[in-house]
């Protein structure tokens, strides 16, 4: 018999009644499934008594569990909206910068200066403008990746099959 099977067999038991010789044989070859139900026993003769005190400390045990419970729900929630409410924070600076560094590089080549540089003779800038464009979109898009690194790896094995 496995851990799982004497204790369903365990919580299954009703009117005080004791475990079938299987389950005790379990019970006391395994010291996880042994303490496990010496345990539970207070809280099974709780249960079984239906006495009025009984029922008064089990409705207060009811009462101190469902007030634990709902505490670390919402903890959880709390924390969710922290994490939301920090990646907004932190990704909104960068998709900011990075929109105003792609207004930038697309309004730069209808200003009055380069188009002035245009007109001079032998000029090349339209190279020039296209290779500083890509040096600045490669170093913005590094230094993104080198400092969130981690968020990113996290992302891309949630896509990983397992």
């Amino acid at each position: 018999m496995n851990c799982n099977a004497a204790m369903h067999r365990v919580l299954a038991l009703d009117n005080h009644q004791v475990p079938d010789p299987r389950t005790l044989k379990h019970l006391r070859s395994c010291p996880r499934c042994a303490a496990e139900y010496n345990r539970l026993q207070p809280a099974l003769a709780l249960l079984l008594s239906g006495g009025g005190s009984a029922e008064k400390s089990a409705d207060a045990a009811d009462l101190r569990l469902t007030d634990q419970i709902m505490a670390a729900v919402q903890s959880t929630a709390v924390e969710q909206e922290r994490a939301h409410a920090r990646f907004w924070t932190q990704y909104g600076k960068w998709f900011f910068s990075g929109v105003l560094i792609l207004g930038g590089m697309m309004a730069l080549p209808y200003t009055i200066t380069v188009r002035s540089l245009r007109l001079l003779p032998q000029a090349r800038i339209d190279a020039t403008l296209a290779v500083t464009f890509g040096l600045i979109l490669s170093a913005y898009i590094g230094v993104f990746i080198a400092t969130h690194l981690e968020d990113l790896m996290r992302m891309l094995r949630k896509f990983q099959a397992p």
